[in-house]
């Protein structure tokens, strides 16, 4: 039997082995880290959320964006994501500022 001393010390990575949808969350983890992710896997079929850290403004609500989201898979999570950071991201000052000098 290891001491919990020897384990801390000296991490046995063979031991560790994840999951597919542990390493998806990790993935999405740290490709929206404006996000917490979190899957409920328990059940016929594991649905995917998003729950976004900050607060919207009146103004990105009025647009369509969201701080929660739910979907039955890690990719349609990760497009949802996406969708939602560029609705966000065309809401900033500086967006629409360099709108004028890119056609």
């Amino acid at each position: 039997m290891r001491r919990a001393e020897d384990v801390l010390d000296r991490p046995q990575f063979s031991d560790v082995v994840m999951t597919e949808a542990e390493l998806q969350l990790a993935a999405l983890e740290r490709d929206f880290p404006a996000w917490r992710i979190a899957c409920v896997a328990d059940l016929a079929a594991p649905i995917w959320y998003g729950f976004l850290r900050t607060e919207l403004t009146d103004r990105q609500r009025a647009a369509g964006a969201c701080p929660t989201l739910m979907r039955s898979s890690p990719e349609a999570l990760a497009s949802a994501l996406s969708l939602q950071i560029q609705l966000v991201r065309k809401m900033q000052p500086w967006h629409n500022l360099w709108r004028r000098f890119i056609p």
